[in-house]
């Protein structure tokens, strides 16, 4: 009797389950990136829509200033400018006096004093606009030149104090911030360890001290530049007092040798005088600077020769052959 045994069926989908795990994992991964990429998209456009918000916040702020600006400029023109013909060129003599009054005193820092909606006013405004107030300044600076000579003449240091160490155009600059023309200070100079002093025009002397006093800057009216003591290097401190005095006597000499020579020649004999007559500077030196000085006039004339000086007063006086022999002087 025989036995039959059970065959075993072999099946091939065994290995089913684990190749759809696999796949279930592979979309995950998928997605997942896809999420993180998203998530990045998304943290961009807030980013973008924050810029954006913060754009149109300064543009509207622009705007409302450009608005603000147009209406201080129409309410300027419409008060300033009302006839353009009388603001290109003034027709009265009055006019021209105010203004010229005007722009010297927008110069000297005083635009607040012009009163708005006239002539005056107009040109001024006009002339403080750039190249234009540059060109009045010239012309009015050429006219004064024919012009007969008022006021105080000569100059003068004018002497403050100063905190620190600062060079020449540290202090230049400081000046401006204060309201001073820097082309009516002709000479910035260091005297003294804590003093800076200031050449100036007897005439633009008082606008300076108006704008000290303003900015609350003390003005030491006493300071000497030939004292002593105001030798800084300890070589003379145990020197005798005639050593000391010719030490700072030619420390100053010195000085005041450098600033004739950045001067034009005109305004370097002017200022000659106000250094002579307070013994800042030797004969010497003078005559050596301003002899070597390249805007020095060529063709000079005796100074006891009359002819130049006479010429208009005494013309009718001279014949033919005088005015020939003057000519070839």
């Amino acid at each position: 009797m025989s036995t039959t045994r059970p065959q075993t069926v072999v099946t091939t989908g065994a290995p089913t389950v684990p190749l759809s795990l696999q796949e279930l994992f592979n979309k995950f991964q998928e997605l997942e990136q896809r999420v993180s990429y998203h998530d990045g998209l998304l943290r961009q456009l807030e980013e973008l829509q924050a810029e954006n918000a913060h754009l149109k916040k300064i543009t509207n702020e622009q705007s409302e200033e450009i608005a603000t600006l147009r209406a201080k400029l129409g309410s300027m023109t419409s008060s300033g400018h009302a006839d353009s013909s009388k603001i290109a060129k003034p027709t009265s003599h009055v006019g021209n006096v105010a203004a010229a009054s005007a722009i010297s005193a927008m110069e000297d820092g005083n635009v607040n004093h012009v009163s708005s909606g006239t002539e005056a006013s107009s040109w001024a405004v006009v002339a403080a606009n750039g190249k234009p107030r540059n060109k009045v300044r010239r012309r009015l600076a050429a006219a004064r030149g024919f012009q007969p000579v008022s006021g105080d003449q000569g100059f003068e240091y004018v002497y403050i104090p100063r905190s620190r160490r600062m060079s020449y155009s540290e202090a230049r600059r400081r000046l401006s911030r204060l309201g001073v023309d820097n082309w009516r200070v002709l000479d910035v100079c260091f005297p003294a360890h804590s003093v800076a002093g200031l050449l100036v025009h007897l005439q633009y002397k008082p606008a300076l001290l108006g704008l000290l006093e303003r900015a609350k800057v003390p003005v030491l009216s006493d300071f000497d530049p030939l004292d002593p003591q105001h030798l800084a290097d300890p070589v003379y401190a145990s020197a005798s007092m005639e050593t000391r005095l010719t030490a700072i006597a030619t420390i100053v000499n010195e000085r005041c040798s450098r600033t004739l020579e950045r001067l034009r020649y005109p305004v370097a004999v002017a200022v000659s005088k106000f250094f002579l007559a307070n013994a800042m500077v030797s004969d010497e030196v003078v005559s050596e600077v301003l002899s070597s000085k390249g805007d020095r006039p060529t063709i000079r004339r005796h100074r006891d020769d009359p002819v130049e000086d006479m010429a208009m007063d005494l013309y009718d006086q001279y014949d033919a052959a005088s005015r020939s022999s003057e000519r070839s002087l």
